[in-house]
């Protein structure tokens, strides 16, 4: 999966609105996001990218009584703030084809 695609998905979630419960899940597929990016395997990012996506909102409506759903807080908007920066850094490898 591009590195753009994952920033792309990124700053998808930084506009969702949900449940505090489905943002403690948002808040587990970082986490997964952010080891595939540091351990280098890039390649590997994707299922945690899906993961991500499927810890979104869901396509139902509310019912009177569901839980209000809120913006990220803002732990997880610094967190996913720092993923997009470090996606659109160029990878150690291609800095040293180019050098």
């Amino acid at each position: 999966m591009e590195r753009a695609r994952v920033a792309e998905v990124l700053r998808q979630v930084a506009q969702w609105q949900l449940t505090e419960g489905r943002w403690v899940r948002v808040d587990r597929a970082l986490s997964a996001v952010e080891q595939t990016l540091s351990s280098g395997a890039e390649d590997a990012i994707a299922p945690a990218v899906h993961d991500l996506e499927l810890a979104g909102p869901l396509r139902i409506r509310t019912r009177v009584g569901d839980p209000p759903r809120v913006p990220a807080p803002p732990e997880t908007r610094e967190r996913l703030n720092k993923l997009v920066l470090e996606l659109a850094e160029q990878p150690a490898e291609d800095r040293d084809a180019d050098g």
